[in-house]
Formats: C-alpha cells, sequence, structure tokens
C-alpha cells in the first residue's frame, strides 16, 4: 500500500526516469510535485530531496515519534491533507497566500538546527555547520522532509500568480535545496553564498513559469 495516501495517474516518463528500486510512493510523490513549476530551482530542489530519499536507504516504516520532524508552528493545512489520506487530487485552502507563507516560513525557521545562524529579521543564514549539527533534520520517508516539500510546493503554486509572493515561495524553495544538499553531504556546495545568500523576504521579482493548471481550490485569494 502505498503509505502516501491516494495516488494520481502515474507519469510512466517519472517511472522512468528513476532507478528500478525507488519506492512507488517516491514515484507517485513526483508525479505531483514535477507539475508544481518548470522553474529551474525547484526541479533542483526535487532532485535533492530524490537524492537525499536514496541516500538515507527510502526507509519506509520507520514511523517512531523521534522520526518524525517537529509539529511545532506547522501550517495547519498540513494536518488537513494527512487526515485525508495524503490526497493530492485534494489539497487543503491556503487561505490568505502570504499568511500562509509566513506561517510555512516560521515552521521551517523552527524545524533548523539551533547552531544555524540567524540574520537580525530572523532570516536564516547559510553557513557551514558540524555534520552533527543538522541530525535533528535528517528525516527521510513518507513522514520526513516530504512533508515540508509538499506543503512549500502548495505554496510554490498558489503564488504562481502574484510575482513578489511567488518569489518569496522560491527563496525558501533554495534554502530547503541548499539544506538537502547539507544533508547528503554535499558540504563542497554549500557555506555562506556567493552574495551572502539568505532566506530573507525577496526584492528582486523574475518570472516563474509553472506546470500544470492551477488547481482554484487549492488557491488563495486575497
Amino acid at each position: 500500500m502505498d503509505p502516501t495516501g491516494s495516488t494520481p495517474q502515474l507519469d510512466t516518463t517519472t517511472a522512468a526516469q528513476l532507478p528500478d528500486d525507488t519506492p512507488e510512493w517516491i514515484v507517485t510523490a513526483k508525479t505531483y510535485l514535477d507539475t508544481v513549476s518548470d522553474d529551474p530551482r525547484w526541479k533542483d530542489c526535487v532532485s535533492q530531496w530524490l537524492e537525499f530519499e536514496k541516500t538515507m536507504g527510502y526507509p519506509r516504516e520507520n514511523q517512531s515519534p523521534t522520526a518524525r520532524l517537529s509539529a511545532k508552528n506547522r501550517p495547519i493545512q498540513v494536518r488537513q491533507w494527512l487526515q485525508n489520506c495524503r490526497n493530492y487530487d485534494t489539497v487543503p485552502s491556503l487561505g490568505k497566500v502570504t499568511e500562509y507563507g509566513t506561517v510555512w516560513r516560521l515552521w521551517w525557521t523552527t524545524l533548523q538546527p539551533d547552531a544555524r545562524p540567524r540574520t537580525d529579521s530572523n532570516g536564516l543564514t547559510r553557513k557551514r555547520l558540524a555534520p552533527d549539527a543538522w541530525e535533528p533534520l535528517k528525516r527521510a520517508g513518507p513522514n520526513g522532509l516530504f512533508i515540508p516539500l509538499i506543503s512549500l510546493a502548495w505554496w510554490v503554486k498558489a503564488s504562481a500568480s502574484d510575482s513578489l509572493e511567488v518569489e518569496s515561495a522560491f527563496t525558501m524553495v533554495e534554502d530547503f535545496g541548499w539544506v538537502l544538499l547539507q544533508l547528503i553531504g554535499e558540504s563542497s556546495k554549500g557555506g555562506e553564498g556567493e552574495d551572502g545568500a539568505s532566506s530573507e523576504r525577496p526584492k528582486k521579482r523574475p518570472k516563474v513559469a509553472t506546470a500544470g493548471p492551477l488547481r482554484r481550490s487549492a488557491r488563495a485569494r486575497k
């Protein structure tokens, strides 16, 4: 049984692109995640998540409380989706997208290691940490980092028509991807970005392409 709940129609191309030993729940998840955006930053983040799951050995049954991420400050929509059998076809209403984004950002910040430096405005810097500092975030499987990733996908998709808000979401996509690189041991790609990258809200507003129709029921309206 697929531990992520309902199964969207599988893309045979997606399955063909993944190793034969990839669990079905990951193939199913990637089928959905591939519809979120065509932006290279999103594609990179999904690829890094796939590599993280592979590196962690594709855990499936490790459901103990210590194997899960903290629910403190987690958006309520995550619980709603979990209670709805993880139905990819029924994304919870996000309400006001900006408010959802604020809560999601707070949750992500809460999940970070205490050793990760914050900026004066409580943003997150990207500086190398000791490998063991990342242990609390090394949570793979259906109840691991996949949960923040799928809920981040909702934010990206729902903000597609707002150039400022979608760029705010993509700032977190970039941070998510950077964290995954730390977790899979690619510290040579880590460290502080060339421009002192952080998770502050962005000022630039480049266009972002999305793939697939945006579900009106899943979008928040101001």
